[in-house]
Order: structure tokens, then C-alpha cells, then sequence
């Protein structure tokens, strides 16, 4: 009896042991579940950042793309605008090279003009001298 006694107390004792040592294990994989909410909370916070940076990112390509196209309007106004005055240039320049064929022509007109008077007035001088 007495040995059976000891096998009881014995197996009790084992028994208490890996009770002891379930409860070591349980509290390391408390501790192990804690450290991983933890770090399971700090990825949410990083997640959650990444997204507002991501957001930030986004809202500043929007921007650009309509800075950018606001440009690319101002770029094509400016492109008529230089268009408008090509054509007004040359429509300056053929005038002022139609003037300028004019006046020359004037001018050409007024030289013979003046040769004629010239010379009329120097047949008048001759025709005194000889006088």
C-alpha cells in the first residue's frame, strides 16, 4: 500500500510539475501574444501613415496634372497669340513694302521730274548766255 502510496504521490508530483510547467508556457505565449498585438498595433499606426502619405502623394499629383494642364492651355493661348501676330506682321510688312515700292516709285517719278526742270532750266541759262 505504501508503494502505492508513493507511485500516487509521485505521479501527483509529476502531475504538479508539467502543471507547472503548462503555466510557464501559457504565460511565455501570454507574453509572446501581448509583444505581437503590440507589434500588430504599431503596423496598423504604419499602415495608417503610409495611407495618409499615400493620400498626400496623390492629392500633390493632382495638382501638378492640373498645374499641368493649365500650362499646357496657357501654352496653346500663347501659340494662337504668336499665330495672330505672324499674320499680322506680314500683313504690316506687305503694306509697308507696298509703301515702300510706292515711294520709290514717287521718287523715281519726282527725279525725271526734276532732271526735266533742270535741265529746262539750264537750256534757259544756255539760251541767255548766248543772248
Amino acid at each position: 500500500m505504501e508503494a502505492l502510496l508513493s507511485k500516487i504521490i509521485h505521479r501527483l508530483d509529476s502531475l504538479s510539475d508539467g502543471q507547472k510547467e503548462i503555466r510557464k508556457e501559457l504565460s511565455s505565449l501570454k507574453e509572446e501574444q501581448a509583444q505581437l498585438s503590440n507589434d500588430q498595433a504599431l503596423l496598423r499606426s504604419d499602415i495608417s501613415s503610409l495611407k495618409e502619405g499615400q493620400a498626400a502623394l496623390q492629392n500633390d499629383v493632382s495638382s501638378l496634372k492640373e498645374g499641368q494642364a493649365a500650362l499646357q492651355n496657357d501654352v496653346s493661348s500663347l501659340k494662337e497669340e504668336q499665330a495672330e501676330l505672324r499674320k499680322e506682321i506680314v500683313f504690316f510688312y506687305n503694306n509697308l513694302m507696298k509703301k515702300f515700292e510706292q515711294t520709290k516709285s514717287e521718287l523715281s517719278s519726282e527725279i525725271r521730274q526734276l532732271s526735266i526742270v533742270q535741265k529746262q532750266h539750264q537750256n534757259a541759262i544756255d539760251i541767255l548766255r548766248e543772248k
